[in-house]
């Protein structure tokens, strides 16, 4: 006897439908995973290049725009920024102005050093050397050059040229009174009053006068200077006296 065996036609549907749904969730988990994985991969290289751009450009403020303000500041010459700077505790504009000046005494004489504390600062030093230029070379505690110091022809005129380290003028900030002196046994104290000049040259009335205030011994062959004080609106700011180095 020869037996047949012929699957029923439901049994061949339910089969085949399994297989569908299974092949059709497994396509969907797959699309899915391999979807988000190339998503999520495509936006960490977004990122990444984004950050090594901004780093290479420097648009985000990193070293490179840092870098940049310090190399400004630092080509900077020692007198322009120490004018009107706390560092110096003063306006160094009032001691080398030109049309009042204290140094015209020591204008040919040996190296001078000047040392004093500001009223809201550090020590200061600053050192005169006279050169075979005939002038007098100014630097200041760190060794920093600041400005030449020439008289002008007129002696005891109280005015002098000064010239910044780049070789040009340093005209002076300030309009000066007359110089008054007073004498006291061979001792000679001298004053002006120091108005700080506008855009166009002329008194600014809206800041406030300075007065510069230097001593002087005449009882030697050579005069020396013996001090330097600086105050504004009655309040002593600095006093320099000479000494030793």
């Amino acid at each position: 006897m020869k037996l047949t065996l012929n699957p029923s036609s439901n049994c061949l549907a339910t089969a085949s439908s399994v297989a569908l749904v299974c092949l059709f969730l497994l396509s969907c988990g797959l699309g899915t995973e391999v979807g988000n994985g190339a998503k999520e991969t495509g936006t960490t290289g977004e990122k990444k290049t984004q950050a090594s751009n901004e780093n290479e450009t420097g648009n985000d403020g990193g070293p490179e725009s840092n870098g940049e303000e310090k190399s400004t500041s630092e080509d900077q010459s020692p007198l322009d920024a120490a004018l009107g700077s706390a560092d110096y505790g003063i306006d160094l504009a009032i001691l080398f102005n030109s049309c009042g000046s204290p140094f015209e005494t020591i204008y040919d004489s040996d190296t001078t050093v000047l040392k004093g504390t500001p009223k809201n600062g550090t020590p200061q030093k600053l050192t005169a050397v006279y050169d075979v230029n005939k002038s007098l070379m100014f630097s200041d505690s760190k060794n920093k050059g600041l400005v030449d110091i020439a008289d002008d022809e007129t002696k005891d005129d109280y005015s002098v040229v000064v010239t910044k380290k780049d070789g040009s003028e340093f005209p002076s900030a300030y309009l000066c009174s007359s110089v008054v002196e007073e004498g006291n046994n061979g001792y000679h104290n001298y004053s002006v009053t120091l108005t700080p000049k506008d855009s166009q040259g002329n008194a600014n009335a809206s800041k406030p006068t300075s007065t510069l205030v230097w001593s002087v011994d005449k009882t030697q062959s050579s005069p020396k200077l013996v001090w330097i004080k600086v105050s504004t609106d009655d309040v002593e700011l600095l006093k320099l006296e000479t000494g030793p180095e």
